[in-house]
């Protein structure tokens, strides 16, 4: 440590002898400061720091007087001991004091943990020198595992070392003292009080871990890699923040560094602890809800298990926070990195996406998410070697025994509400009495009462707990008094508050006990439904309705992960639910390595005899990764958002596997009040240490096309020539069947481009509006050198399947009432033997249902009919296979698949492969939030596979158009599907119609 009363004489001209009241008001400076820079570029920073009382740092004689300024006693800075400690002897912890004042509270667990070490960090200069003091008289025996900081920590991004102004405040010694101006507009505060203004030496939070933990001050390019390992297999840090109003941008301005070891040490703060405030003390100072919001997107989350505090005193914890001063309120918050430990990202999805708890327990794969999945079952897993948990599995025969365990108070009030809602929902399924049911509710909410009664539920919020409280409630309730819960809004439910706290007092003022609640659900469903809206998700306005700007990324945004192992690219984007949603997908850019993927299933099965007929599909990597979303308006004003990433295994090309097709990114709407986007900057999470560092800016406009009530999608298309060959005027027949038909807008995928100058799709379709051409889809990463390789055929088109059914339902979910799914492609047809219309089927479906058209197989009846074949201009497919398979014989009940249509909302379905669709999570529960209905209750959607009656509705499956007999090489085996002997006469029929 140096006082700046003598420097280098590497400083210039000398300049008058300074005042004695300056020069007795010394400025410590660290001598690491000159480890960065020379003596006169330190001094210099000195000069250019701000005023204090109207004058800057005055320079003196005595600076170039004297060449090799003395080191100034009493200090403790042992810049190198940590790290050098580091490789010789092993260290359970550091802890990182910041704002340590006169004593640290952990210096006593030095002499309980002797592997810790201890950094305290303290700007105030009479604090210091009395810290000191106490160290050497009380902690003389644990001295060499301390080291001692007299400067601040700046939460300015960007900023390294320099010097600024300290407002000091005699309150408690100087314990307000802050870089932060005191905020004197609203508050009679002690904080608030103007002192004297210092100035001190000021670093950044990633200089300080760089120079305790690595002994340096930065790491070069040779190093980073080496130096990422000494991290990652390094001691976790405890940081204490108490900067007076910067805590949280301290730890943001690490989180935003550009440094190549900024997020590894980030990483490695294992537990946090600052302190927040519901109103500004200081000027700048971020709120409480933000400080929280700011921690989850760093990858932090509350420490639930944290029950209580023990300094001068034990202190219980509500939702992670100790109370410190009552007005303003003032509070001690806990945190600590998801990340750390075994079950932090179960919990952070818990309470992030509580939809996926409540469909937990149906059991199936496509209830919740690929990644809910595998957080869960590590999370199990991990119980299973905890012989306490296991016992509690065991007493409580709970699936959620666990995680009601490690909840920690008052959480775990939410998880038993959670195991209570749940046999809650399965007495409902079973149609248990109104009394077993409302017996149950009772149970449910005694597990919550004491959430709902025992604190603020805006804290409870800001702890990120608050939406699955009243999404249970809601459930619950509507469960068991479904009249309250009907398609009409209830009364005065948007009127009954309009903030959090506003709900929060409507409760107290009616709910005087428990039984209150019980006894009148209709006086409360409406308030939880309201606390349940305000503590979701921000939403994207309906009106917006962004989509993908084509016109500034022709073809589809991608981007090649540092180091080059992934190539991710944007498929589509919208805002019809709420969130902004991103469908990508992540493949090696090796189109090699994809082709031998390809063979490799086609080894592993045995579906296709041929390897080019072989229709697999290849699954995207990163099911694992996060991503923030950075969004980018008029003027370069961006605002953070956090984006979940979801997707749900539904591929299985391989036996034994299960993986997800692509990935889907769900970006919450920024806060404030703003104009819609231009862009959105997908970067990596500062969560995720272990997916590859990637960014994509993804370009948007609003979505301006005209509403229309049908969309058909179907199949990729490629050789246009070649399918004239084999079923000359068949693809125009398709295309103004489904037209005539009545459909309004039909999706051509076309891979080669050769639909692209075809008349009757580029004149009239096209030109009328009725048709969308997309010719990118090939070009997506690595799909074109892939092309380049080998060629379009049906084993190499396949491989967009995926790419190009996605892209139709999300294109069609912001302008279509529903979407046809003709995952056959030619040789499938949605008709009706009764010669019902379109608008007579869709007036007959549930427009909150899945609706299957089932197929019926159409071929040759025999050799004399397979040679008679003879394609002709006016023999269309009707009429040349007149013959189907009786509709009994279903394809899935021998071992084949279902072969449909699909008919449902675009809005109401995640993704789908083929025929098979993934509704969305929440629409199933009562207590979804989805914008399909205008009522305030929206009920259970998307609950029933709903099969059309063949008689009046099906999918004509010519499955001999192009030469075969069966689908699937199992069916050689069941000549059943092959029997083509029933006659159709209305098929034959709408063939002559259609022939003249």
């Amino acid at each position: 440590m140096r006082a700046f009363c003598a420097l280098s004489a590497a400083w210039a001209a000398p300049v008058p002898l300074r005042d004695v009241g300056a020069f007795v008001d010394p400025v410590f400076v660290p001598d690491f400061f000159f480890d960065l820079v020379d003596g006169a570029e330190v001094l210099r920073a000195l000069l250019e720091a701000p005023e204090v009382g109207g004058q800057g740092y005055t320079a003196s004689v005595l600076d170039e007087m004297v060449p090799k300024p003395p080191r100034m006693a009493p200090t403790l800075l042992w810049q190198t001991g940590l790290w050098k400690a580091l490789s010789y002897r092993p260290v359970s912890q550091v802890i990182v004091d910041v704002g340590a004042h006169e004593w640290s509270r952990f210096l006593p667990e030095l002499r309980t943990d002797e592997s810790a070490w201890l950094v305290l960090v303290e700007p105030g200069r009479k604090a210091f020198l009395e810290l000191f003091r106490r160290l050497k008289v009380d902690y003389a025996d644990v001295l060499d595992r301390v080291v001692a900081i007299p400067a601040a920590l700046s939460g300015e991004e960007g900023f390294t070392w320099g010097f600024s102004t300290l407002h000091t405040n005699d309150f408690l010694g100087g314990e307000c003292n802050s870089l932060l101006p005191p905020d004197t507009r609203n508050w009679d505060h002690p904080c608030t009080e103007k002192g004297a203004e210092v100035i001190v030496p000021v670093m950044s939070l990633e200089l300080l871990l760089h120079g305790v933990l690595l002994g340096r001050s930065h790491a070069g390019e040779d190093m980073v890699t080496e130096l990422r390992e000494v991290l990652e297999q390094g001691p976790p840090i405890h940081l204490k923040l108490d900067a007076q109003g910067s805590d949280v941008q301290i730890l943001s301005a690490l989180a935003s560094s550009k440094a190549p070891l900024a997020h590894v040490l980030l990483d490695r703060l294992e537990k946090v602890q600052l302190e927040v405030s519901e109103d500004p003390i200081y000027e700048g100072q971020p709120l409480r809800h933000e400080v929280f919001a700011r921690m989850f997107d760093m990858g932090f989350q509350v420490d639930w298990q944290k029950e209580e505090v023990h300094d001068g005193g034990v202190h219980r914890l509500w939702c992670g926070c100790r109370m410190v001063l009552d007005y303003p309120r003032t509070e001690d918050c806990f945190f600590q990195r998801s990340s750390s430990w075994a079950h932090g990202r179960v919990l952070d999805l818990v309470l992030r996406r509580p939809v996926e708890i409540l469909r937990l327990n149906e059991g199936s794969e496509l209830s919740i998410s690929t990644q809910y999945s595998h957080y869960m079952w590590a999370h199990v897993e991990d119980c299973n070697r905890d012989e306490q948990m296991v016992r509690l599995r065991d007493e409580t025969g709970t699936g959620l025994a666990c995680l009601y365990g490690i909840a920690g108070w008052p959480l775990r009030h939410a998880i038993l509400a959670v195991i209570e809602l749940w046999d809650l929902i399965w007495f409902a399924v079973r149609g248990e009495s109104a009394e077993t049911k409302v017996a149950q509710y009772v149970r449910v909410f005694n597990s919550i009462w004491v959430l709902l009664s025992g604190g603020s539920w805006e804290h409870l919020h800001d702890a990120g707990a608050a939406h699955l409280v009243f999404m249970v409630l809601v459930e619950a309730t509507c469960l068991a008094f479904p009249m309250h819960c009907g398609g009409r809004e209830p009364a005065g439910s948007q009127t009954l508050c309009a903030t959090l706290g506003a709900c929060f007092e409507v409760f107290r003022s009616k709910a005087e006990t428990l039984e209150t609640v019980v006894e009148n659900p209709a006086d409360f469903v409406g308030l939880f439904r309201a606390a349940q809206r305000l503590t979701a998700l921000r939403c994207f306005p309906d009106t917006w309705r962004l989509e993908l700007d084509r016109s500034r990324s022709p073809h589809f945004p991608t981007t090649v992960s540092v180091g080059g192992g992934f190539n991710v690219t944007v498929l589509d984007v919208d805002s019809a639910e709420c969130l902004l949603e991103i469908s990508l997908v992540a493949w090696s850019p090796d189109a090699e390595g994809m082709l031998a993927f390809h063979r490799y299933v086609w080894e592993k099965t045995d579906r296709v005899k041929d390897l080019d007929s072989a229709d697999f599909r290849v699954p995207s990597e990163g099911k694992l990764w996060d991503f923030d979303c950075l969004f980018i308006f008029g003027a370069g004003e961006t605002r953070r958002s956090r984006g979940d990433v979801f997707s749900h295994s539904m591929l299985s090309e391989v036996p034994g596997t299960k993986d997800p097709p692509m990935l889907f990114v769900r970006c919450e709407a920024p806060s404030g009040d703003l104009e819609a986007p231009q862009a959105v900057r997908l970067v990596s999470a500062l969560s995720r240490r272990e997916m590859p560092k990637l960014e994509l800016e993804v370009p948007l406009r609003r979505d301006r096309r005209p509403q229309v009530m049908t969309a058909l999608c179907t199949q990729q298309v490629w050789d246009f020539e070649g399918l004239e060959k084999r079923a000359p005027h068949h693809a125009e027949l398709w295309f103004r069947y489904f037209s005539e038909l009545g459909v309004d807008e039909i999706y051509l995928y076309d891979l080669d481009g050769s639909f692209r100058d075809v008349g009757f799709v580029t004149k009239e379709l096209q030109g009328a509006g009725r048709l969308v051409y997309e010719g990118s889809i090939s070009r997506i990463p690595p799909l074109g050198d892939l092309y380049a390789l080998a060629g379009y055929k049906t084993s190499t088109a396949h491989l967009a399947q995926t790419l190009v059914q996605q892209h139709c339902w999300q294109r069609a979910r912001q302008n279509a009432q529903w979407v046809i799914s003709v995952s056959h492609g030619w040789d499938m047809f949605l008709f009706s033997p009764v010669m019902a219309s379109l608008d007579d089927l869709l007036q007959e479906l549930d427009p909150h249902q899945v609706s299957y058209v089932l197929g019926i197989r159409y071929g040759a009846k025999d050799d004399d009919d397979r040679k008679a074949d003879r394609p002709g201009p006016a023999a269309n497919v009707f009429l040349r296979f007149p013959f189907h398979v009786d509709p009994a014989v279903r394809p899935e009940e021998l071992l084949s698949t279902e072969e449909h249509i699909v008919i449902a909302n675009p809005r109401l379905v995640e993704m789908a492969v083929l025929g098979d669709v993934v509704k969305r999570q929440e629409a199933p529960l009562q207590s979804n939030l989805l914008r399909t209905r205008g009522a305030e209750f929206a009920g259970a959607m998307m609950t029933e596979r709903h099969r059309l009656d063949v008689s009046r509705w099906r999918a004509n499956h010519y499955v001999a158009l192009l030469g075969r007999s069966l689908v699937f090489r199992v069916e050689e085996a069941t000549p059943q599907l092959r029997n083509f002997s029933i006659y159709d006469l209305a098929a034959v029929e709408l063939g002559e119609r259609l022939a003249r």
